[in-house]
């Protein structure tokens, strides 16, 4: 427990953005990397987010999928059986006991109708039990007061509280508190040039350190496969 405290990394809104734009198209290594941050805290970070790789990243040659070498020693192949095909396993003692029950719920699943904090600071709403990801069942409460009075978000925008009027109170998150802007000005708001024009610098650089590298890794890969 103590080393997972001390391996813990707090996630600025600066750095929660750079990872929502890395993450789709770059491998989990080099956004580490990139940020500063270990492998394992972009992971995490990433699944609470509900980032996912883009098919760009899966079909290129950084993703190791295309190249036919990387994981083959840890692949099924053709034709494999299981060790434990058409076998049953059936837990001894009284663990049936405590066992879940088909319809039973963790009772520390929260009901629809529920408000939560969420990592980022903002308030959300539970409008549904539907399994997968957190996005089926949970909205921020900005973003639903503003559909509930404009409808569907447009398109390369984002709803937002305006400067200095941002609260988790549900009761205090009324429309005069927000506004739809567009991605690329939500962008600039959230950048780390707004910290300070010394660490915006240093992320910019960090970002084209990885891209140069990307670069030199794709060209590898396409010349590796040429030659095969």
């Amino acid at each position: 427990m103590v080393d997972a405290q001390m391996n813990r990394h707090d996630w600025t809104l600066e750095e929660t953005h750079i990872l929502r734009e890395l993450y789709p198209d770059y491998r989990a290594q080099d956004v580490a990397d990139a940020l500063g941050v270990s492998l394992r805290s972009v992971y995490i970070k990433a699944n609470a987010l509900g980032l996912k790789k883009s098919q760009a990243f899966f079909s290129s040659a950084i993703s190791g999928r295309t190249d036919g070498q990387r994981g083959a020693s840890a692949r099924f192949q053709k034709g494999h059986s299981t060790w434990n095909k058409g076998t049953t396993y059936q837990a001894g003692g009284r663990s049936v006991e405590t066992q879940f029950k088909k319809g039973m719920r963790p009772h520390t699943e929260m009901p629809v109708g529920s408000y939560r904090i969420n990592g980022d600071g903002y308030c959300e709403f539970k409008f549904s039990d539907t399994p997968g990801r957190a996005d089926k069942r949970w909205i921020p409460v900005h973003r639903k007061v503003w559909i509930e009075a404009h409808g569907q978000v447009p398109a390369g925008h984002a709803i937002t509280f305006k400067p200095g009027m941002k609260t988790t109170t549900p009761e205090e998150i009324t429309l005069d508190r927000l506004e739809c802007i567009s991605r690329a000005e939500l962008a600039r708001r959230n950048t780390a040039w707004a910290r300070s024009t010394e660490f915006g610098q240093l992320v910019q650089l960090k970002g084209a350190i990885t891209r140069q590298v990307n670069k030199i890794i794709k060209k590898e890969s396409q010349c590796q496969t040429s030659t095969n």
